[in-house]
């Protein structure tokens, strides 16, 4: 099915021995856990995903959790999401606002977030999300950015 959106997030999966062989991939093709060899009938996971998007089993929340990058609507905005299976059902548990400023430029695109399990700490309680900048006559920045996020149970 084909989003309604702009942007949508969809699921493939390939086994590890697998991975750069395109023709073994199946495509998720839900709802439920349904996949497909054939990408036409491939399915989003959730609408409106803008940017990169990164996800990571998390142990705290004994949950799939989701970091997107923002979008022009709200471009200094990483949305956060949690599942218990990867293809969802997917729902917003909280955003994380990168502040107005950086390096004395405003910040006009946050992209790139991402989720670092390896340097989750307290079994995933606190979180870890990097992210780049693109900044008011600057460009793009390729400093990351890294912030910690303490969650709590959901």
């Amino acid at each position: 099915m084909i989003s309604k959106y702009k942007s949508a997030a969809y699921l493939s999966r390939a086994l590890q021995n697998k991975i750069e062989e395109p023709e073994c991939y199946e495509f998720y093709s839900g709802p439920g856990p349904l996949f497909s060899s054939n990408v036409k009938n491939q399915n989003f996971i959730l609408e409106e995903v803008y940017g990169q998007i990164s996800v990571a089993w998390n142990d705290y929340l004994k949950k799939y959790i989701m970091a997107t990058s923002s979008d022009i609507s709200m471009p200094r905005t990483i949305q956060l999401y949690s599942s218990i299976k990867p293809w969802g059902p997917w729902v917003s548990f909280g955003k994380l606002n990168v502040p107005k400023t950086a390096q004395g430029k405003e910040v006009n695109l946050v992209y790139c977030a991402y989720l670092h399990p390896e340097l989750f700490l307290e079994e995933g309680k606190i979180i870890n999300v990097t992210y780049s900048l693109q900044l008011e006559d600057a460009g793009f920045d390729a400093n990351c950015e890294m912030v910690n996020i303490i969650l709590k149970k959901i």
